[in-house]
């Protein structure tokens, strides 16, 4: 009785072996329930568990995802309007993430790595890549379970294990670089105005998830960001990037986004 709505998202919450039932929101009676920014792998699906998410979803007041492809086959899956929009981070501007990054302790220019997959080739392009740029490297090394994987050992000069979200904020937005495989690093990169490059995520020598940036990328226009990291050395002088369009769009989309949550919502009043 305290709520009038129900949103699930953001982020991989529908993949194969997701708990469909929790993240449909089948706790819920007699409210609305709308998705937001909802991400899944649609090809790992078997057929029966797309039949299963469909059921789950037709009582949906909105349905809203993060990638167009997703869109898409919802939208031929559950014959109901799906929308398209930006991930929760952009509903903010720089300005706004500004206030909440905490500026690291380091004096000197820096190329920031944060990589999920486990490729060691990677790695070592990308401390290659620090040298040509006369930069320090600052690495983020995957924790699991309070220790880190071995193919992180000893990667850059400045390892960063205890930092939390204002930290990662303050190292992207101080950095004369990132290289990553991460969508938010990157998402906050664009943000923030960075010199990024995006390369693609290998876990056990498997692409994975790498859709995710690859359409988003798509959507602003720098597609040609994302490279493999045997070209990270020669990509060393493409450092401009002209966020002015970029900005355009992702304003542009950030109005749909909140027009999409007023109207699932309700919401007469502007936000």
């Amino acid at each position: 009785a305290l709520y009038d709505a129900f949103i699930v998202g953001s982020d991989q919450i529908w993949n194969a072996g997701s708990d469909f039932p929790r993240f449909c929101l089948d706790f819920v009676k007699g409210k609305k329930k709308l998705s937001y920014a909802a991400s899944l792998n649609a090809d790992s699906l078997v057929r029966t568990q797309r039949t299963e998410l469909v059921q789950y979803l037709d009582d949906f007041s909105g349905i809203a995802v993060r990638e167009q492809g997703v869109a898409n086959i919802l939208k031929t899956l559950t014959r109901k309007d799906v929308e398209c929009v930006v991930d929760p981070v952009f509903l903010l501007d720089g300005n706004r993430w500004d206030k909440i990054g905490k500026k690291p302790n380091l004096n000197e220019n820096y190329v920031l790595c944060y990589f999920l997959g486990d490729d060691r080739e990677q790695r070592k392009s990308v401390v290659e890549f620090a040298k040509i740029v006369n930069c320090k490297l600052v690495f983020f090394p995957h924790i699991i379970n309070e220790s880190y994987r071995s193919c992180d050992n000893d990667i850059g000069d400045i390892q960063e294990t205890s930092g939390g979200p204002e930290e990662f904020l303050g190292w992207i937005e101080n950095a004369q670089y990132i290289i990553t495989d991460s969508f938010h690093a990157v998402a906050f990169s664009v943000i923030f105005h960075k010199c990024f490059f995006a390369l693609p995520r290998y876990v056990n020598g498997q692409k994975k998830m790498n859709n995710r940036q690859i359409d988003f990328l798509k959507s602003i226009g720098l597609q040609e960001r994302f490279i493999q990291a045997e070209i990270l050395k020669s990509s060393a002088v493409n450092k401009s990037i002209d966020y002015s369009v970029v900005d355009e769009i992702i304003a542009r989309r950030r109005k749909e986004s909140y027009d999409y949550l007023k109207t699932a919502l309700g919401i007469q009043n502007e936000v």
